[in-house]
């Protein structure tokens, strides 16, 4: 058998928004109104397992929990 050209799938819930991946956890780079950079995580309301390097970066405030769309999945840089 040919091997799939992808090494994750991205789980979404019932409001369409990202969770996470079967073997990962989704971070993204986002930009706030000041121009800084930041990363944002898909918060535990999405419906998501809280895994534990995610918590940790949460914690040490290296990522923002919050909502990630499609649409921003898809024009994020990282």
């Amino acid at each position: 058998l040919p091997k799939p050209d992808y090494f994750d799938v991205i789980l979404v819930n019932e409001r369409d928004e990202i969770t996470e991946g079967c073997i990962s956890n989704i971070a993204i780079e986002c930009y706030d109104t000041n121009g800084q950079m930041y990363w944002k995580t898909p918060s535990l309301d999405s419906g998501l397992l809280n895994g534990c390097l995610r918590a940790h970066y949460i914690a040490n405030k290296l990522v923002k929990p919050g909502v990630v769309t499609k649409d921003e999945l898809i024009a994020a840089h990282q």
